[in-house]
This record gives C-alpha cells, structure tokens and sequence, in this order.
C-alpha cells in the first residue's frame, strides 16, 4: 500500500495591519496518517530513512496522536503497556513549489515520555530520552504531555520536492508505565515577509562590566535587529539576517558603569525599547533582592514586582517557583509581570518543584554553563558579591555527587578572593524552614557544614510561601517564599527569629562590607525584618591602609587597587584613565579610547559568519554577537556553548553596582510588550500571541 498522500498543508493566513501576507505550512500534525512498528524487536536498520521499507508496518489512518492512557491520542496502542518499551513511526508528506520560498522549519511536540524525531533520516530533535543512539529497550526519562512542549528549529534544506518522511521513536519511562503520547506539528513559514508580535521580552541576561544578552521571542519567525547605545537615540544596530522566533543578541564590549538603551525590531520595524546598565565598580554601592515563588497569582507578582522596582535593584535572585507549571503559557504570564524589571535589571533564578523538567526554564534563561550540571545549577560574581545556586529537582545533590563538589569547590574559590565580601546562597527548598513542606535533611546536613567552613553570609530558599529567618553557626538562612504564591502560616520553630505570612521581597544595601537587610512589603511601608551584617568592621581609614593585603585578579581590560569603603578595605577593579592627550576626545565613552573601533560579528550555532559591511552602522564601537541556537539538533551542544562563552566575554564580576546615574524612572508596563510608541501591551498580549502560535528556539541539553 502506498503511503504517499496528497499534501496535508493547512494553509494559514497570517496577516498583520501594514504588513505582506506570510503563509504557513503545516505538513504534519494531528490526524496525519502513519504507519508504526511496535518495539518488540529492534527495528530493521535505516528505518528512519525516507526510502525504507514499510511491509512489516501497521497502516493507522487516525494518524497522530499515537500512544495510549493520556485519553489525547488517535492511534491507540492497547497493548504497550507491559509489552513494549518503544514505538516507532514513520509520516509522509508532500513538499512542493512552496519549499524554495520557505525560510523557516520547525518541530513542535507534546510527548510522554521521551523521543527521538527525523526528517528523512536525519536526526532533527530528541526530548527526555539519554543522548546516543538507543534501542527498543531503551528508557526515556519522565516526562508528562501536560507539563511542556519541545520545539526545534530545522532547516529546511532538509525537505525535498515530493515524498518526505517524519520519523519518530517514542521511549516510555518503564514497561508498566499508564501512559504514552506523541503528538507533532511540522510547520514550515515561507518568505512572504511575516510582521512578527512581540509575544515574550525582552528581557537582559549575563549583565557584566563589558557586556549584556538582550532576548526576546516573536509568534512568527522573524529577522531581528538591535537598536543600542548610551542614550535615547542609540545610533547603534546589530541584526541577524536567519528568521528565528527566539532571538538572543549579546553586546560585548561595553563600558563600566553605563546605562544602555536597546530597542528590539523585526523586519517590520520597532517591537519594544528597555535600558540596562553595566556592572559598575567594586567599590560602588551595590543593592540586591531576593524573593521567590512567584508562581499563581498574577496579581499579587505584579504587586511584589513593583515594589522591587521601587527600590532600583542591581541584581535579583529568585529562589524557584517561578510558574505554576512549565507551560508556554505560564511562562508568557511569569515574563509580563516580571516585563519591567527583567528588561532592565538581571535575574538570577534557581529551578523550583513547579519547573517541572526545567526544559523551559532552561530555554528562557541565559545562565552559566561551567558546572557539572550546566545552567541547573551555577555559581556567578557580581562585583562584591559571590552567588551559588543549588538545583534540588533536576539534578542529583546527594552525598558523592557532582553538585555537592561543585559547592564545596565554588565556596572555597568565593572564601579566597579577596574581591568578594559576601556570599550568598539560593535554592528552592531550604535547612531551616518551619512551613508546612518544612526542612531539607540533605541541606542541612551535608551543605550547611560547608556553609559554615566557607563563611557563607546568607542562605535563601522558598518553597513555604511565606518569611522566616534564623541564624545557625553565624549563617543566616532566609525562607522568602512571598512573591504571589498562595501563602502558608508559619509556626515558627526553636530556630525562629523573624516569620510572617505576607507577600514580601527582601532587599539588600551593600556598602563596603556593611550589609543592611530588610524584608518588605510591596508597597514599602511596613518592615518585616531587619539586620546588619559588618557594621563594625573598622579596617581602615585611608586607601593606604590597605596597600599591605594581596591583591585580588581583575579583567585585563581593568586595573585593580585597594580601596578604603566605609572603612573596609575592598579590591576595586576599574578602568584605567586613558593615557595621553585622548583621554578627554568629545564623544568618547568613559574608559573606551575613542579610536578604537569594534567589529560587529553576527556568530550563529550553524557556524555561518554574516559577512560585516564595512560601511554599516553595525560596524561602530562595540562587538554585537548575534546567539540564534538555530542548527538541526536539539539545544545548545558542546560547540555552540563554547561560541557563546568565547563571544560573550562573560565575566565574573558584578552586575550592576553604583549609582542610578542616566536611568530613567522605573515604571510598569515599559521596555517590555510594548508597542513602537512605548505604549503597554501587557500580558494579554503576551498570551494572546503566544496562543497563536509559540515555536522558542531549540532546547539547551548542558
């Protein structure tokens, strides 16, 4: 029997007001006829391929969803469960004139458990299952349909005129597993110039003294452009020439200390404009906020948001619990609440219960890759201040593991630099917490001796929704689980010293090495708690008093020296004065020779260089790295996170510190879902678009 059937091309007009009609080619998806073999044997070799043999397969006009016990599928396997571990399908579709106009392909699933896709026997994407090639007995990590979709961009040179093939293998957890599910979406976009909606961002990530990665998403897959510079009218473009629907543009070479404008564009103009400033000195006052569990209750996030603006943070740090469940949609509210501080202000997360997988976690945030577990778990610098973050659902964190080494390694390096005058800690589920889900036993035990040995100053974790502080050994450890959560009370226990059952973030003022805290309400007025950490430090009185410490390491773009700060001593790093008589040169930005003139690289994981016109306005003054994650497999491997790291420049120093010189008011509903004008879109927009249709970029495997 044959299997090649007319196209299944649903032909979706998508038309935005001023803009060219973009069509959309759905070749595969639900109700697409199939064939499938059960995993009883191994299949026979190069079965994925466009031309294999299909004699031995089972015909299944119902097409996909092809699984069984999650009630959302039409090719119903009765007999997997206890059976076989594995099935395996194969799809085909007609491609035809349309495939020289298309400029994007791309996958999307709801899959349970785990799987592996190819388009004409080429791998395109896996989700949930051990990397390398696997077999039918081959087990998929857990993973339900409810919980996330994964999507993967391909590339279209895949396709061919006629008869093309969509294969998949789909791996359950275990034979006695209740359920399995696959249901794909293999759109295509051709080139008739969609107007992409902004549908998530932008927002900043890996704020450092010499750069920042402003990210954003748009419901159709777009070209992409950034506007910057150090004032309201930029003069400054990078762009990406590869339709993408997340796009990830990092400027490197940046100034100290330097508040930046940006504005998002698609190829049919503005999107939305925000402003960040880089990591300013050590010796600058620094202010940090904590909260955590902000999954639920948009209303009460958003109240919590705005208070945090009010206060003008450098750095954020949110315990976990970021969305109810890691859904596109829950993940589209959590970035139009958080849309005005995330486009202005850098946030740390850690993954919480609520993440799920992570995989969208993962997807959304930018995050260090240097540890064991990649972006899960991670330890960065912010000018004084040194952050580990712990991941307790994703990755192992037990005696004997990775993770555990890894912290006792990070605390040691924060305890020995000099440059660093407090640590904190953050994780989901904490040592200390008398809520309802209560203490973890493996933190108390294995990691707050560490916490003790290294000097940590400050553990935070949520999970209990609601405030707690006690202090063991001189650690203090914070529960700040009110961000929106529903909230829980809170008995308190023999280690209790402060709790509440309120909404609340806590704030942090650094000077030197003082340290006041407070836990606050959203809108300021009443004070939860408060502490001082170094108040009577007294270490000097004069810069050179100092002078006999070893110095600590700084970039090489910066000279270090010790420097009296309310009267401690703190290895500052800065940007030397500019030599000679060009120190003083009219439009040159503090601590940049203004002769000195970047190149502007657009650096793609494919590894295609766009060519740099030297005439271009993207030429001038800064390297601007454009991160598209868009080759054929699935996330970010080992070459593509190197080329990020290397162009990225990402330092480990602080983000933020100093004064507010040059920023605007913060205000909600700007820089982020907003129109050219500057006008809110806010979250109806956010999920509206979304709705329509959200693709993301290819999932990060670290």
């Amino acid at each position: 029997m044959t299997r090649l059937f007319s196209a299944l091309v649903a032909l979706v007009a998508l038309l935005a007001a001023g803009a060219a009609h973009a069509a959309s080619f759905v070749y595969v998806g639900e109700g697409t006829p199939l064939v499938y073999l059960k995993g009883n044997t191994a299949p026979p070799a190069g079965w994925q391929d466009r031309g294999a043999g299909e004699t031995s397969w089972i015909d299944s006009p119902a097409g996909f969803g092809i699984g069984y016990g999650d009630g959302d599928d039409r090719t119903i396997l009765t007999d997997m469960q206890n059976g076989y571990l594995t099935v395996y399908a194969r799809s085909h579709f007609f491609v035809g004139a349309e495939r020289a106009g298309l400029t994007q392909l791309s996958l999307r699933a709801r899959y349970d458990d785990g799987f592996v896709a190819y388009l004409n026997g080429t791998e395109i994407g896996r989700a949930s299952v051990p990397a390398g090639s696997l077999t039918n007995q081959s087990a998929a990590f857990d993973h339900e349909v409810t919980v996330s979709d994964a999507t993967f961009t391909v590339d279209p040179a895949l396709l061919v005129d006629g008869d093309n093939v969509l294969a998949v293998e789909v791996h359950n957890v275990s034979l006695g597993s209740s359920d399995l599910s696959f249901i794909p979406e293999l759109l295509g976009v051709d080139s008739a110039g969609p107007s992409a909606r902004l549908v998530l961002g932008p927002y900043v990530q890996q704020v450092g003294r010499n750069g920042l990665t402003v990210c954003w998403e748009t419901d159709l897959p777009s070209t992409a452009r950034l506007a910057w510079g150090p004032s309201a009218a930029m003069g400054q473009l990078a762009e990406s020439a590869t339709p993408a629907l997340r796009h990830e543009m990092a400027l490197t070479s940046l100034a100290p200390s330097t508040t930046y404008h940006y504005r998002v564009e698609s190829a049919a103009g503005p999107l939305a404009s925000g402003q960040a400033r880089t990591e300013g000195d050590r010796a600058d006052p620094l202010r940090v906020v904590a909260f955590g569990d902000t999954r639920t209750n948009p209303a009460d996030h958003a109240a919590v948001i705005a208070g945090i603006l009010s206060r003008s943070p450098h750095l954020v740090l949110h315990s976990g619990d970021l969305v109810e469940s890691s859904t596109a949609l829950n993940w589209a509210t959590f970035f139009s609440v958080e849309a005005p501080l995330v486009s202005r202000y850098p946030l740390l997360p850690a993954i919480g219960n609520h993440e799920g997988d992570a995989i969208l976690y993962r997807e959304k945030f930018v995050l260090p890759t240097a540890s064991p577990g990649g972006e899960r778990y991670y330890a960065r610098r912010f000018a004084q201040v040194g952050v580990l973050t712990l991941d307790q659902y994703d990755s192992a964190y037990g005696a004997g593991s990775d993770q555990l080494a890894f912290a006792q390694q990070t605390l040691a390096d924060f305890a020995a630099d000099p440059g660093l005058r407090f640590v904190f800690v953050q994780m989901h589920q904490g040592a200390y917490s008398s809520g309802s889900h209560g203490s973890n036993a493996t933190i108390r035990s294995l990691y707050a001796p560490l916490f003790e040995q290294y000097g940590v100053d400050i553990v935070f974790s949520g999970h209990d929704h609601d405030y707690e502080r006690s202090t063991t050994n001189g650690v203090k450890y914070v529960v700040t689980g009110g961000g929106g959560a529903p909230l829980y009370s809170v008995p308190g226990e023999t280690w209790t010293e402060a709790k509440a059952t309120t909404l609340h973030y806590c704030l942090m003022e650094i000077d030197g090495a003082t340290l006041h805290f407070r836990a606050l309400t959203p809108d300021g007025n009443t004070t939860i708690d408060e502490f001082w950490l170094g108040q009577t430090v007294s270490e000097c009185t004069a810069d050179a008093d100092c002078n006999s410490r070893a110095p600590g390491t700084c970039d090489p773009s910066d000279r270090g020296e010790w420097r009296c700060v309310a009267k401690a001593c703190i290895f500052n790093c800065a940007v030397p004065p500019p030599p000679g008589p060009d120190a003083g040169m009219p439009g040159a930005d503090a601590g940049v020779d203004a002769g000195a003139d970047a190149v502007f690289d657009a650096v793609f994981d494919a590894g295609a260089d766009v060519g740099d016109d030297a005439g271009a306005i993207s030429t001038a003054d800064a390297n601007a790295v454009v991160l598209q994650d868009g080759g054929p497999t699935a996330g970010r491997d080992a070459s593509s996170v190197a080329a990020a790291d290397a162009a990225t420049a990402t330092r480990d120093g602080g983000i933020l510190p100093g004064a507010d010189t040059g920023e605007e008011p913060p205000t909600i509903g700007t820089g982020c879902g907003c129109n050219a004008g500057g006008s809110p879109t806010g979250v109806a927009l956010a999920v509206a678009g979304l709705a329509l249709t959200y693709l993301g970029r290819p999932r990060r495997r670290d």
